[in-house]
């Protein structure tokens, strides 16, 4: 009896060629159906990667917390700001990436790509998050800080939600290919993408707006719920 064939293990998603995204041309001459397909082959390898993992309840909690947050003060400053969690990002002739959580200047933030191609979208991301539970240290560390900044995404942080660890790198240019590290400020590390102060506080990765913390949701309606003071009144 012949097993049917698997494909062969790999160390980790980006080194599988099968996610390599075609060039420009190519992607731009194919038809929206050829598109679609091409991009279900390389999700469907992302997806043979992600049964092998799993990053917890706590990761998930964190991710989504974080993006619920941004995407909320930037609504409330009216600012144009697509805030996305395990979004496949296509750039031209690279291995598709999927952060955990990504930002996208001047951007409509009601948009619902069902990925981020740069020849389709016009530009590529500005910041990404990497929110690590579970997985591979040297990956968020080592392997990300080159392979982003070789697709010169101009910020990239990595939040290690376990030990509630906050690291960031910049490219110091827009034309550069090498990060440099963001140096802490205070006790905070800041965003020139997102133009705020990000800061591990009780294990969760909080955002704030010289010093003043960013309210989550939970906090504004208490907030909202609190009666306001009222001066005294003389009898």
């Amino acid at each position: 009896m012949t097993m049917p064939s698997r494909p062969p293990r790999i160390a980790r998603v980006w080194d599988d060629p099968r996610i390599v995204v075609p060039g420009d041309d190519v992607w731009m001459a194919m038809s929206p159906d050829e598109r679609d397909e091409a991009f279900e082959r390389i999700r469907a390898v992302f997806e043979e990667h992600r049964e092998a993992m799993s990053e917890g309840v706590r990761h998930f909690r964190r991710k989504s917390g974080a993006a619920a947050d941004l995407d909320a003060y930037y609504r409330r400053a009216g600012r144009r700001v697509f805030i996305a969690c395990e979004l496949a990002v296509l750039y031209p002739k690279e291995p598709a990436v999927v952060p955990d959580l990504l930002a996208v200047l001047e951007c409509d933030p009601d948009i619902e790509p069902e990925r981020w191609h740069v020849a389709e979208q016009g530009r590529g991301i500005d910041a990404v998050i990497e929110v690590r539970n579970l997985g591979k240290k040297h990956k968020d560390l080592v392997e990300n800080v080159v392979d982003y900044a070789r697709l010169k995404i101009p910020e990239y942080f990595s939040y290690d939600c376990r030990r509630g660890v906050l690291r960031g790198w910049r490219l110091p240019t827009p034309d550069a290919t090498t990060y440099q590290p963001v140096v802490p400020q205070r006790g905070y590390l800041y965003s020139k993408v997102l133009e705020l102060e990000m800061a591990v506080v009780e294990r969760r990765l909080r955002f704030f707006v010289n010093g003043s913390l960013v309210p989550d949701a939970a906090e504004l309606v208490a907030s909202a719920a609190s009666p306001s003071p009222r001066s005294s009144t003389r009898g």
